[in-house]
């Protein structure tokens, strides 16, 4: 199952870390200077109940493209950001399998 997380805010991110971590197919959309640093650097994480920090390395895209199809999308943004959601909405059968 391919799952895209649209959004690298703190819960996008953090979702994206926590699928990926259990061993999920999932891609993180993200753009400008975030994009730069998680392909670069990878996703550091730190658990509520752990010591420890971890970094996962999530395959990272910037756009959607027309041969793109996902399984599930978690769209996770601020509601100032609703414009660019209205973009996804009207491309959402393009992207969603079946």
């Amino acid at each position: 199952m391919r799952i895209l997380v649209y959004g690298a805010g703190v819960i996008g991110a953090n979702l994206a870390a926590d699928l990926f971590a259990s061993g999920k197919d999932v891609t993180l959309l993200t753009r400008g200077p975030w994009a730069d640093t998680l392909e670069r650097d990878g996703l550091t994480v730190k658990p509520a109940f752990s010591l420890r920090k971890r970094t996962y390395h999530i395959p990272i895209i910037r756009e959607l493209k027309s041969y793109d199809a996902y399984d599930v999308i978690f769209v996770v943004m601020r509601f100032t950001q609703y414009p660019t959601y209205r973009k996804l909405e009207a491309d959402a059968k393009e992207h969603l399998k079946g």
